[in-house]
């Protein structure tokens, strides 16, 4: 079911819909704890400028059901289950770095450890990112 979902564009009317958008957060939980990665990685974007369920259920997205409680979750699932923990932690950093920002600043341990982990692996690469990287970096540090 995983790999139908992914690439249907829903319409914007549909995703504002608090119980649907609820609904696919349950559904996007059990994918995260599948233990197929080709189920996980339904999750994530198909290809570079197009959105994927990870972000639209981020803290940072308007989309977000639960200010950000289900992402998490989520995040959490995936890197328990992920078999290569840096490959998935560089998907999410690219994908979903305002979001872990986002849970940094409202005082989140776990997402404040992940991002440490993303900046000391030198995750983050362009010149917006290293700019972005380095104000997170302070507040890491204040935290």
């Amino acid at each position: 079911m995983a790999p139908l979902l992914q690439p249907i564009p829903f319409p914007d009317e549909a995703l504002k819909y608090t119980p649907f958008v609820e609904g696919m957060a349950t559904v996007l939980k059990r994918f995260a704890g599948d233990s197929r990665a080709e189920v996980r990685e339904c999750i994530f974007p198909m290809r570079e400028g197009k959105e994927s369920w990870i972000q639209l259920i981020a803290p940072d997205h308007n989309y977000c059901p639960d200010n950000g409680e289900t992402f998490c979750q989520i995040v959490r699932i995936l890197l328990d289950k992920a078999a290569v923990r840096r490959k998935l932690v560089r998907l999410l950093g690219h994908s979903c770095l305002d979001a872990f920002r986002l849970m940094v600043i409202r005082g989140d341990e776990f997402f404040v450890r992940m991002l440490s982990e993303m900046l000391e692996s030198d995750i983050i690469e362009d010149k917006d990112q290293k700019r972005k990287k380095y104000r997170l970096r302070l507040c890491v540090d204040t935290t």
